[in-house]
């Protein structure tokens, strides 16, 4: 049974520290399916997510139900990404001060299908827009092609979403590592990326 959002929330600086335990429980949750199969840590998410707080810039928009946390989605300057998300940019020669990076967008499955997803990324955007700097948006996704035994059989994927957000299929690729579902340790994962300008 679907469940209705009634409000979204931008936070950044300080306030964003009371939001944290939210952010980590869907992280968790949204995650553990495919196709990121997130076998995930609550310490670790502690330590990833309260790096965001000690960075300049970083904001979460929030979706709510009667003031309960239910999808989250976060960006900030790419320049104050993770090392491995902003490697594939310097390797190609563009200006990381230019960039603006969204990182997670999670939302609980009874929430689908009321327009979060477009909500998410609008609201990101004017983030990055109000700030001026910015010259193109970025996110990145997973590549899960060697693991199509996993792929659920109503799973369908978002690019053709992406394609009427603005965005574009690149070949820059992140390298990321993090323990797949049922598996013993950490592996690499190949993490392609879509782009959009936003000059005028």
């Amino acid at each position: 049974m679907s469940k209705q959002i009634t409000d979204y929330l931008c936070v950044t600086g300080p306030a964003m520290q009371a939001y944290l335990p939210d952010m980590a429980r869907l992280r968790l949750k949204v995650f553990y399916d495919y196709p990121y199969l997130y076998e995930g840590e609550i310490e670790y998410e502690a330590d990833y997510l309260q790096a965001y707080l000690a960075k300049p810039d970083c904001f979460f928009v929030l979706a709510l139900d009667k003031g309960v946390v239910v999808g989250a989605a976060s960006c900030l300057p790419l320049n104050h990404a993770k090392t491995e998300f902003q490697q594939p940019f310097l390797k190609a020669g563009w200006d990381l001060s230019k960039g603006f990076y969204f990182a997670e967008s999670v939302l609980l499955p009874e929430y689908r299908g009321q327009g979060a997803g477009s909500i998410f990324f609008r609201l990101r955007e004017e983030i990055a827009l109000q700030q001026e700097q910015y010259e193109y948006l970025a996110f990145c996704t997973v590549d899960r092609q060697n693991y199509t035994e996993l792929k659920p059989e109503n799973y369908h994927t978002l690019d053709n979403f992406w394609h009427l957000q603005g965005f574009k299929a690149t070949e820059l690729t992140a390298r990321f590592a993090w323990r797949d579902r049922g598996e013993p340790r950490a592996s690499m994962k190949n993490m392609p990326f879509w782009i959009k300008s936003i000059t005028a």
